[in-house]
């Protein structure tokens, strides 16, 4: 396999992952809002939005319940 064929394997490959990733994301947006449909109680404030500005910079935060 020469240099141009790993590179198109690579680019395949990670192409592929990224359309996965992002059914991911569409999956669980619509888990989103049908939980917040069915529990009228659950803020939408509960589920990390990232800044528009800072998307690619900032990794995921989890959001913390405290029981009080």
């Amino acid at each position: 396999m020469d240099h141009f064929d790993e590179r198109e394997s690579f680019a395949i490959q990670s192409a592929i992952i990224i359309n996965e990733l992002q059914l991911m994301i569409e999956k669980t947006k619509k888990i989103e809002m049908q939980i917040i449909q069915v529990d009228a109680q659950v803020s939408p404030t509960d589920f990390y939005s990232p800044l528009i500005e800072t998307q690619c910079e900032q990794p995921p935060k989890k959001r913390m319940k405290c029981s009080r």
